[in-house]
């Protein structure tokens, strides 16, 4: 990350070996936890930054990383992308206790990406709830080099076309 510019970014955890999660399933929150089933995730990479907003303020930021290789359609895909909506406790109206995940789709893959992005609206209301997406094409991230730069402001969310940050607020 640092490759990219002034350390603005610091990458304090990645694993892309160990990325089974088992979280409660979300429940309505006078209902509770208790005797719920875990409900299992895993994603293709996970990671920690350290994100430097200016001299004084810092937080981290978890996140989850999928890399959509374009294999998973119709149910199977809506399936896949649900295992996300069903995690994290109580149902509050927003997964803002999930890490933020993090969708990578293939070089060209503009099609497939706006095809997540419809699912994952459709989802969001399902379950009355939105999760802290952002997507992006490789072939958007790409540096001069061909190298992959994640500090590219090309990531979108599911409700914008705009090109953000996938580490900015």
């Amino acid at each position: 990350l640092c490759r990219h510019g002034p350390p603005r970014l610091s990458l304090l955890r990645w694993d892309h070996v160990q990325c089974l999660f088992e979280l409660p399933e979300r429940t309505i929150p006078e209902q509770g936890l208790r005797g719920k089933q875990l409900r299992a995730v895993v994603p293709d990479a996970t990671g920690v930054v350290l994100v430097a907003a200016n001299s004084r303020s810092r937080c981290e930021l978890a996140f989850w990383l999928e890399v959509d290789r374009d294999t998973a359609h119709g149910q199977a895909l809506a399936d896949k992308l649900a295992r996300y909506y069903r995690l994290g406790g109580t149902w509050d109206g927003l997964a803002g206790n999930l890490p933020r995940l993090l969708i990578l789709v293939e070089r060209g893959g503009e099609g497939r990406l706006q095809a997540l992005r419809r699912r994952l609206r459709a989802l969001n209301e399902q379950y009355q709830t939105q999760l802290d997406v952002r997507l992006a094409r490789a072939d958007l991230l790409e540096d001069e080099h061909g190298r992959l730069n994640p500090m590219k402001p090309a990531w979108r969310t599911v409700h914008t076309s705009e090109f953000v940050g996938g580490f900015e607020g």
